[in-house]
C-alpha cells in the first residue's frame, strides 16, 4: 500500500469565471491525493523464461485535471474521486541461444466516480449537461486510456564467420480510446497496432554498424490529441475540431562508426 499527493494551486489562466460564485471556487484547486494498493510477484520458469505480473487498485480524491475551454484557455479542476485498477503481465523467454522474445500486456480500467463538474465540448446537449453549463463526467474513464493494450517483439542474432546480422521486430496494440479530454466523439481513436522493426549488419566487434529501421510500417494514422477550435462556436457559433496524429511510416537507413 502506498499514498501520495499533489498540492493544489489557482489557476489565474482559467476562463471559467461566469460559472462559479467566486473567484476563489473559480481559479482555486485542491490537493490531488491517491491511495494505491498493489500485489504482484515475479516468476522463474525453468532456466529460459521468467513472468512478473502485477495487479494494483488506486483511489484518487481530488484528481486535477486539465482540459481546454474551446475559447482561450486550460481550465484545471478538481474531479472528486476516481478509480483506477488493472493487471499488468511481462515477460521474456528465450527460445534459443541466438532468438528472444519478450512481451507485456495491461488491462485497465478508470472511471470517474464522482466528477460533476467537467469542461463540455463545443455544441454538447446530452444528458450530462448541467445547469451551470458544465459537464457530469461520472462513470466515464480518462483520456487516452485504453482498456487494454499489449507488445510482443522478437530479437535474434546470426553470425556469418567474423560478421553478425542482428534483427528486431515488435507488435504493439491499443484498444480505443478518447484522445479528448472533454470526451468529444468527434476524437474517439479506434483501437490500431503498430509494427516496427530493425535489420542491422557489422563485424563481430567491429567498429561500424550498417542498418535499416522501419517505424509503423502500417502506417496507421493515430489521433493524439483532439481539442475544440478557439472561439469558433463560441464567436461563429460553428463546431470546429482540431487534432494532433502521431507519425505515419518511417524508413531510416542508419551508420554507426566507433573511433
Amino acid at each position: 500500500m502506498g499514498r501520495g499527493f499533489k498540492s493544489g494551486g489557482f489557476d489565474f489562466r482559467a476562463n471559467n469565471r461566469g460559472t462559479f460564485a467566486t473567484s476563489n471556487e473559480a481559479f482555486e484547486f485542491d490537493d490531488e491525493q491517491a491511495t494505491n494498493f498493489e500485489v504482484g510477484g515475479k516468476f522463474k520458469l525453468g532456466s529460459s523464461a521468467e513472468l512478473n505480473a502485477t495487479a494494483y487498485f488506486t483511489k484518487f480524491d481530488d484528481l486535477q485535471v486539465s482540459i481546454f475551454d474551446g475559447t482561450l484557455g486550460f481550465n484545471v479542476r478538481n474531479a472528486a474521486t476516481s478509480e483506477v485498477k488493472g493487471l499488468e503481465i511481462d515477460g521474456r523467454w528465450a527460445l534459443t541461444d541466438h532468438v528472444r522474445l519478450n512481451g507485456g500486456m495491461s488491462i485497465m480500467d478508470f472511471e470517474f466516480t464522482d466528477f460533476a463538474d467537467g469542461q463540455c465540448y463545443a455544441a454538447q446537449s446530452d444528458s450530462r449537461v448541467q445547469a451551470n453549463g458544465l459537464c457530469d463526467y461520472t462513470g466515464l474513464s480518462n483520456q487516452l486510456v485504453s482498456d487494454f493494450s499489449g507488445n510482443l517483439a522478437i530479437d535474434f542474432d546470426h553470425q556469418i564467420g567474423d560478421y553478425e546480422i542482428t534483427g528486431l521486430a515488435s507488435l504493439f496494440y491499443a484498444s480505443a480510446y478518447d484522445a479528448a479530454a472533454t470526451h468529444d466523439p468527434l476524437g474517439r481513436q479506434d483501437g490500431y497496432a503498430k509494427i516496427n522493426a530493425r535489420l542491422a549488419f557489422a563485424p563481430q566487434d567491429g567498429p561500424w554498424e550498417i542498418a535499416i529501421l522501419g517505424k509503423n510500417l502500417g502506417d496507421e494514422i493515430i489521433r493524439t490529441y483532439t481539442g475544440d477550435a478557439p472561439l469558433a462556436f463560441s464567436s461563429f457559433g460553428r463546431k470546429t475540431n482540431y487534432s494532433f496524429f502521431g507519425q505515419g511510416r518511417t524508413i531510416t537507413l542508419q551508420g554507426k562508426v566507433k573511433f
